[in-house]
């Protein structure tokens, strides 16, 4: 049997509709760090205060422990020295 015509559909692909597109995968663990220092940074932003130990507020409490997490971890503290826009790290 002649597949010659399956050939010829895959190299006149004008489209790249058979290519296979990467996925763009699972945050790396940097990429992970960086998102959850971001979202610190935008609480600071928004209210003005680091977040605090507010067991009423579960989202603020979230953030004040990554916050601790990321201060009593030098490497992450070290890392993140760049993107600390309001000093948290300090």
């Amino acid at each position: 049997m002649d597949y010659n015509w399956l050939q010829q559909i895959v190299d006149d692909d004008d489209l790249d509709l058979l290519k296979i597109k990467s996925t763009s995968g699972k945050p790396t663990a940097d990429e992970h760090l960086l998102n959850g220092f971001e979202g610190i940074n935008d609480f600071v932003a928004n209210y003005g205060r680091h977040p605090e130990a507010n067991m009423a507020d579960i989202i603020e409490y979230q953030l004040f422990s990554r916050l601790d997490s990321i201060k009593n971890n030098a490497e992450h503290t070290l890392a993140l020295e760049q993107y600390d826009i309001h000093g948290l790290l300090k």
